[in-house]
């Protein structure tokens, strides 16, 4: 068997002493190559490490959509590299995704903020069966704020913005019980929901609480 030879199964495969780098394209020993499970990387270890450590050392790039070489500035960043495609193709994309969602009876999402709201009513819906009209009634009848403490997020200090408050359930039957701050959510839930508990806490909190002697 030659040098650079290897079987498989029972089958010999030659592999070459010397492979061609993606990026200098220079023919090179494949021990200036990486390996990545079991096979040499595109790039020669010189041209890999200064793509990673200069990621905007090249002047062109193609696109992965376009297949056009373009300029790296047409490119956006995506952490320490640039995107696969170019600037005008992800509008492009982006276009056509709206339009999509738009001709399926979805509005498109403008932003981050829209997304979350759009997220947390749907969530409200499929988990409690209420929709954000049934949720504004309910606030409003509580006054907007917590139906324990009577204090919204922002007056407690635990918030400098207006948060929404939580639902609460009752965990045996599912029906809902009120909108509570996260405090006060989680402070019934740690008491386990058990009113006996609760009037107990209350009454160590007053003083009130006896128990026998040691």
């Amino acid at each position: 068997m030659r040098e650079g030879d290897c079987t498989a199964q029972g089958t010999l495969w030659t592999i070459p002493p010397e492979k061609r780098c993606g990026r200098c394209r220079r023919l090179k020993s494949l021990d200036k190559f990486g390996i990545v499970r079991g096979r040499p990387r595109s790039y020669c270890r010189e041209c890999h490490n200064h793509g990673i450590l200069n990621p905007d050392s090249r002047a062109e790039k193609r696109c992965g959509r376009c297949r056009a070489v373009k300029e790296m500035k047409e490119f956006g960043k995506l952490g320490n590299r640039r995107q696969p495609y170019c600037n005008q193709c992800r509008s492009e994309d982006n276009k056509a995704r709206r339009a999509t969602l738009k001709a399926s009876g979805m509005a498109p999402v403008i932003c981050r903020r829209d997304y979350l709201a759009r997220r947390k009513w749907g969530k409200l819906l499929k988990q409690y069966g209420m929709t954000k009209e049934q949720y504004e009634v309910m606030l409003k009848s509580q006054g907007g704020k917590c139906a324990i403490c009577r204090r919204t997020e922002r007056e407690k200090g635990t918030s400098k913005w207006l948060l929404h408050l939580s639902v609460d359930h009752c965990h045996k039957t599912g029906k809902v019980r009120g909108l509570l701050c996260r405090q006060c959510n989680s402070a019934i839930g740690r008491l386990q929901d058990d009113p006996s508990i609760v009037r107990r806490a209350a009454d160590y909190l007053e003083g009130n609480l006896t128990w026998p002697q040691v």
